[in-house]
């Protein structure tokens, strides 16, 4: 019996240390799975391992061992709880119970709890790769305790060791559910281990030999399973592989990212000043956008210089209105132009003003006639619409082309004449 414990604990300790990688989501409640077996047992005596087997439970009424291996054959079915420690090595907690085949009244005539040792030969053997494979060839091997139901069954509690396979085929892409085939040998270590011994009787004497895995104390069983494995701390039903780092890797890394701190402070820093000019610059501009408009317009010399006096109680002064090529319409930077003409006009309510419109001699004469109208009367219009001066103070004509200044572009105007007659 102790040489069955020693074997499960060696074989735990070699799977265990055999994993050369770490994996994430190893914590206790990682990588627990449950699964559901169905299948059939049947013990293997009287196949010519052995003639007599005087412990047959499955004899009916007709002589001992009078049934073949297919009619000793039961069905059996159970749970199991199993625990992943690593990608190669398993606990599991299996509880089964058989269905009755013999004589009596019970349904179920046989239940036995086991714990089972599992090693993954397929990772042991070729490795993992952080993820299950679709197929994959797993080795099992534990001890139990078995009993009994049927009433006429004596010392019904034995224990048992199970050895055997499981061929599993994971079958979805995230692999959580797998359905597996575990053939195994059952062997009965007989109702008296306790002591470690083993007793058959002959005649009056009694023999008494150590347990002993003989095959006329066993039944081979093949159960289907189906395990549903729970997801983990990871997001997935199974471990992952973690990259693993040398110490050098890891302090240069934190050098790295010392130092990247360290620039995004610096840059803090600048981050904060950028944004103080900004607001700055931002409160200037909007100082701006909120400030009259101060545009200041200077006249081109004039070549032509005329002096007229029209008598000795009359003032004249005269402001020039531009426009542009073709256009009758006085642009925003003119506009102050007119608006000194009517600041003049109401502070002296006495004066009246001259508008005479011009335009240069390019193109059409006929029509430059009518724009120099036009130009005469837009700067009227906005003496009388905007400033509110008295139409009848302002006198708006026509004059036609000028050649007043050296550069042709520079007579398309409307010339304010004002006259102020003093008191």
């Amino acid at each position: 019996m102790r040489k069955i414990f020693t074997l499960l604990a060696v074989v735990a300790a070699l799977t265990a240390s055999a994993q050369s990688k770490p994996f994430s989501s190893n914590g206790f409640f990682d990588n627990w799975s449950v699964g559901v077996n169905l299948g059939g047992t049947s013990a293997v005596h009287n196949i010519g391992f052995g003639p007599y087997y005087s412990n047959d439970k499955t004899f009916t009424n007709g002589p001992i061992n009078a049934r073949s291996f297919w009619q000793r054959a039961r069905f059996a079915g159970g749970l199991e709880i199993a625990k992943q420690w690593s990608p190669i090595f398993a606990s599991v907690i299996n509880g089964q119970a058989d269905v009755n085949t013999s004589n009596s009244n019970t349904f179920i005539d046989r239940w036995s709890v086991s714990y089972m040792n599992r090693i993954n030969l397929t990772n042991l053997i070729f490795g993992y790769n952080g993820k299950p494979r679709f197929f994959e060839l797993q080795a099992q091997a534990g001890i139990g305790m078995a009993s009994w139901i049927a009433p006429e069954s004596k010392d019904s509690h034995y224990f048992f060791t199970r050895l055997g396979l499981s061929l599993d085929f994971n079958l979805d892409k995230a692999r959580a559910w797998t359905l597996s085939v575990k053939p195994a040998i059952v062997y009965n270590l007989d109702e008296e281990l306790y002591q470690g011994n083993r007793r058959r009787a002959t005649g009056n004497d009694h023999i008494y030999r150590g347990a002993t895995f003989n095959i006329n104390d066993a039944e081979l069983e093949v159960m289907a399973g189906l395990t549903y494995h729970f997801k983990n701390a990871n997001g997935e039903h199974y471990f992952t592989a973690v990259r693993e780092y040398d110490q050098d890797e890891v302090d240069a890394l934190n050098a790295r990212i010392n130092s990247l701190r360290g620039q995004l402070d610096g840059k803090d820093g600048q981050i904060n000043a950028l944004n103080a000019e900004i607001a700055d610059l931002r409160a200037k501009l909007n100082d701006c956008m909120n400030k009259p408009a101060q545009i200041q317009y200077v006249d081109r010399p004039v070549t032509v210089t005329q002096t007229q006096t029209v008598n000795q109680s009359t003032n004249r002064l005269t402001n020039n209105v531009h426009f542009r090529i073709g256009k009758s319409t006085i642009d925003a930077s003119q506009v102050p132009n007119v608006e000194r003409v009517a600041v003049y006009l109401k502070k002296h309510p006495n004066a009246t003003v001259t508008v005479r419109g011009y335009a240069s001699k390019d193109g059409n004469v006929e029509a430059n006639k009518m724009l120099a109208e036009a130009r005469a009367q837009a700067v009227k219009t906005m003496l009388v619409n905007k400033y509110k001066i008295a139409a009848n103070r302002i006198n708006a004509v026509g004059c036609g082309i000028s050649e007043a200044y050296d550069e042709l572009e520079w007579n398309r105007v409307s010339e304010c004449i004002i006259e102020v007659s003093e008191d």
